[in-house]
This record gives structure tokens, C-alpha cells and sequence, in this order.
């Protein structure tokens, strides 16, 4: 079975214990748009999908604590750095966005000293027939983001939806975020609203 095929089964899989489209995409860390095509076509062993993504398998990290804290340290000087440069102060609370965001916010903020709070995106809640009405929310059980500033932790950012959807959720919610820190960001993005977007890595469709 090649590689398309396998993230086509790992899809179906995914659905059948009811995970919706946008979870599914989280989890394969492909585009909602890709997991969609992964869920609707029957896929033959040599068939490639019409459109473009790039897969990311980040399980080696994942899978090890100590790699996640290194990566997390890693991530926290990419921070440190970019608040300097546009002379902001550290951050109050740092925001990991569910799923895969979640154990690397964790560690941020340890090594920041900061509070933190964890988001379930809107995307988690998209299915292709919904109207967009859905929003994304934060998990009681975790840090209050009211009249702090706050740093964004995610793994992977693709089109910078979930970033900007998470950006507007945390202002509505009497926030100022200071900028977002992600693993690979797919699509160069710099900036989303102003705010300054950084990754440790680029991937790119060549």
C-alpha cells in the first residue's frame, strides 16, 4: 500500500470512531480540504490526490518527553527572540491550540513562567456541510486569558485559519496576543492580523 493509501485508511479509521473532518485533519496533520479528499474517493494503490499538501509525521518528537521539552526550549528562544525585536514583554499565559499544540504549550510555559490555557479550534468542529457558524473555545479547567497577554503554541500551520480563528477568539475573550509560535509552518506565513508568526521550520511544494 503506498503512502496516499495509507493516510486514505488511517482517514477512514479515524471517522469510524467518530472523529469529525476537521479532527481528522489535525491528526494527520494534512488540510481539511485533504482530508476530506482522503474520506469521499476510493483510492486506488497508484492514485494521487488532485490537490497539494504536504504530510508532516512528527511522531519522533511526540513520542519522547524529553525530545518535546528540547523542541519546547527550542521554540521558547524563538520566542524570547521575537518579543525583543519588536520590544514586547514576556507573556502572561501561553495558549496551546488541541491537540498536538497542547503538550508543547505546556512546556513553554514552564520555561516562560507563565500561565496556561488550552483552546479547541473551530476546526475540530468543521464538517463540509456546516454553515462556519461553529467557534472554537478554551478549557475551563485551565488558565483564564481575560487582561493577559498571550503567546500562541500550535505544531503545524497550513493556511493560518486556526491561528487567526484562535488570534480573534482570545481578543474576544480580553486577550492580547503577542504573537504565535509554531514547529513547520506549509505556507511562509509572517503574520496573521499584525501579529508576528514564527516557526522552527519551513516546508515547501516545490
Amino acid at each position: 500500500m503506498n503512502h496516499i493509501a495509507d493516510l486514505a485508511k488511517q482517514a477512514k479509521e479515524l471517522r469510524s470512531k467518530g472523529l469529525s473532518t476537521g479532527e481528522i485533519s489535525d491528526e494527520l496533520n494534512v488540510s481539511r480540504d485533504t482530508a476530506l479528499w482522503f474520506l469521499t474517493h476510493k483510492i486506488e494503490d497508484k492514485e494521487e490526490p488532485s490537490l497539494k499538501d504536504i504530510y508532516v509525521n512528527w511522531r519522533s518528537i511526540g513520542t519522547s518527553p524529553l525530545r518535546l521539552k528540547y523542541i519546547a526550549s527550542t521554540l521558547t528562544d524563538l520566542i524570547l527572540d521575537t518579543l525583543d525585536e519588536n520590544d514586547l514583554d514576556e507573556p502572561e499565559v501561553v495558549v496551546g491550540v488541541a491537540n498536538s499544540g497542547i503538550p508543547l504549550a505546556s512546556f513553554v510555559a514552564l520555561e516562560l513562567g507563565a500561565d496556561v490555557a488550552l483552546m479547541v479550534p473551530k476546526k475540530h468542529l468543521w464538517e463540509p456541510e456546516q454553515n462556519g457558524d461553529e467557534s472554537g473555545y478554551l478549557l475551563s479547567n485551565f488558565a483564564s486569558v481575560n487582561g493577559k497577554s498571550s503567546v500562541l503554541i500550535d505544531d503545524i500551520i497550513t493556511s493560518g485559519a486556526t491561528i487567526k480563528d484562535t488570534l480573534q477568539l482570545l481578543r474576544a475573550l480580553g486577550s492580547s496576543p503577542l504573537m504565535a509560535a509554531v514547529l513547520l509552518d506549509k505556507s511562509g506565513i509572517s503574520e496573521v492580523e499584525g501579529m508576528p508568526v514564527k516557526s522552527l521550520f519551513t516546508a515547501a511544494v516545490v
